[in-house]
């Protein structure tokens, strides 16, 4: 599983990365704390045991476990990761 890592901002920890996998391998990809969103490039293989194809789309904020037989290649965006927020007194209006 080849990884190239596009772009990382700091703040929310928003990334794109490209990523490729060779006919017949197998990979693994972490969890991050958010939500993840990947569209396939070019090939076919499958993300936790489903079935993708060129420009087929996938999300969700659980590790994945991608796999091709012919090869694949897809972007991985991680949305921005928000603190979560513990009591509405922390907000302030303004008028």
């Amino acid at each position: 599983l080849a990884k190239k890592q596009l772009c990382s901002f700091s703040e929310r920890s928003l990334q794109f990365s490209v990523y490729r996998l060779e006919p017949g391998e197998r990979g693994h990809l972490p969890s991050r704390g958010g939500i993840q969103v990947g569209f396939v490039l070019s090939g076919e293989g499958s993300v936790n045991g489903e079935p993708l194809r060129k420009h087929s789309a996938f999300s969700g904020n659980e590790a994945f476990a991608v796999s091709s037989g012919t090869g694949m290649e897809f972007l991985l965006i991680g949305l921005p990761i928000f603190a979560e927020q513990t009591s509405r007194e922390s907000l302030i209006a303004a008028e």
